[in-house]
C-alpha cells in the first residue's frame, strides 16, 4: 500500500474517533491537494483492500470497522461519545481497537431486549442480561461477499442462548455459530488491536486461521 493510502486511511479512523463519522472525499481532497479522481481512487483502493467500505454507487465511506457512517443497533460509548457499530462483533471490537473503557448499548435480535455490556482491560466488567451472544450466520470465507449484509444481518446480539434458539426455530433456514462475548474480544485483538496505527496491516488470511483455531474456532465454517 502506498504511503498516501496510509495516510488516507489514518486520516478517516481519525475523523471516525473524533467526529462520530467519516470524512466525505471533498474534505480528503483538499486536506491532501488532490482532484476527486485521485481522492476517490484513493477510496476504492481501500476498499478493495477490505480496509473501509464504500457506499454502493456513490463516493461515500460507509464502514471503516468498526466504525458505521450511519446508526445502527449497535451502539458504543467511549469517553462520553456515541459510536455505531456496523455489527455485534464490531461493538465488541470498539473497546479492543481504542484500549479505553467501553459500554456497548445494543439489543437482543430476537426480543428487542436491551443490551448492556461494560468493558475494560478486554474484560467484561457488567453485563445485563448476564450472557448475551453473538451469533455469527454467514460462513468466514464468505464475510466480505456482501459484508454489508454479513454485519447488518448475520452478526448479530441475543440475549441468551434461548433467544437465539427460539429465533432460529421461527427461521429454520439460518444457520451459524455462536461467540460468547469473551471471545469476541479475543477474536478482535489480531483485526483490531492496531487499527488506529498508521502503519497498520490486516493479517493474512493464512494467520487468522492459525489464530482462529488456536481458539477453538475450528472447522470449515471457520475457515477464511
Amino acid at each position: 500500500m502506498s504511503a498516501l493510502s496510509k495516510t488516507v486511511r489514518k486520516f478517516v479512523f481519525d475523523r471516525f474517533l473524533e467526529y462520530s463519522r467519516p470524512p466525505v472525499l471533498e474534505e480528503i481532497m483538499a486536506r491532501f491537494e488532490l482532484d476527486r479522481v485521485a481522492a476517490f481512487g484513493v477510496l476504492k483502493e481501500l476498499h478493495d483492500s477490505h480496509l473501509l467500505v464504500l457506499l454502493a454507487g456513490s463516493q461515500r465511506i460507509l464502514m471503516a470497522h468498526p466504525f458505521s457512517s450511519i446508526a445502527s443497533p449497535f451502539g458504543v460509548f467511549v469517553s462520553n461519545k456515541k459510536y455505531f457499530a456496523n455489527c455485534a462483533w464490531d461493538a465488541i471490537a470498539f473497546h479492543v481497537m481504542l484500549g479505553e473503557d467501553t459500554t456497548v448499548d445494543s439489543f437482543c435480535h430476537h426480543c428487542a431486549e436491551k443490551i448492556k455490556i461494560q468493558l475494560s482491560k478486554n474484560k467484561i466488567v457488567s453485563s445485563k442480561p448476564k450472557e448475551p451472544i453473538i451469533f455469527i450466520g454467514v460462513p468466514a470465507s464468505k464475510w466480505w461477499e456482501n459484508v454489508v449484509n454479513t454485519c447488518s444481518n448475520n452478526m448479530i446480539f441475543f440475549s441468551s442462548k434461548r433467544d437465539q434458539e427460539e429465533w432460529q426455530e421461527k427461521h429454520p433456514g439460518q444457520t451459524g455459530k455462536t461467540l460468547s462475548i469473551d471471545q469476541a474480544i479475543k477474536l478482535s485483538i489480531p483485526l483490531y488491536q492496531y487499527k488506529m496505527k498508521l502503519d497498520y496491516a490486516r493479517p493474512t488470511k493464512d494467520e487468522l486461521n492459525i489464530y482462529m483455531n488456536s481458539m477453538g474456532l475450528k472447522g470449515d465454517f471457520w475457515k477464511l
